[in-house]
């Protein structure tokens, strides 16, 4: 995937938004604002971009081969919650972060689901990337780039899966986003 790719989904994202959206002093994206359901509620949140220096950071801390795609993305968007949380993509949180740890300023840890054992075997050695809320379904991303959704929870079954990351991105936005909106 390159650049063009990762920013065709933002694009996408872009589409959405609205004068109440907002940029927080971390270049976080709070898209979509649904007062409604709290003050502070968005249903998509974009964390900015990774800087060439926490780019290098995050290669240094990750010991497997993984997909350029993968990186290219990062520097895009450090992660994403989309639709309300119904998917989240993990990011990297640098290790001289300033400023609170809270949900709108750095993405979940893409370094610590890697890291929990249980997690880890049931993705068979391979990189996790993100979750489902509707069902706890995790999805990883193995060294071809193939990503994988599979049931962390129940038998570790092979729930879906895509040719690329941006594959994966762009068919589960269009899916989420065709459906009611109570139901993500």
């Amino acid at each position: 995937m390159d650049r063009g790719k990762s920013a065709n989904l933002l694009t996408i994202l872009d589409s959405w938004t609205s004068a109440a959206d907002y940029i927080n002093e971390h270049g976080t994206r709070l898209i979509g604002h649904e007062p409604s359901v709290a003050p502070k509620a968005y249903r998509h949140v974009v964390y900015a971009g990774l800087s060439p220096k926490h780019q290098d950071e995050f290669r240094c801390e990750v010991h497997e081969q993984l997909p350029c795609e993968y990186f290219e993305f990062l520097a895009v968007a450090n992660g994403m919650i989309l639709f309300s949380g119904a998917i989240r993509v993990l990011g990297y949180v640098a290790r001289d972060r300033d400023g609170e740890h809270h949900i709108h300023n750095f993405p979940p840890s893409v370094l610590s689901a890697n890291t929990f054992a249980p997690l880890t075997k049931a993705a068979g050695g391979n990189f996790v990337i993100g979750f489902y809320k509707e069902d706890g379904s995790y999805v990883y991303i193995d060294a071809s780039g193939r990503v994988v959704r599979f049931d962390y929870e129940g038998d570790n079954n092979l729930i879906e899966q895509w040719d690329s990351f941006c594959h994966w991105m762009e068919s589960e936005i269009e899916r989420l986003d065709a459906m009611p909106i109570a139901l993500h």
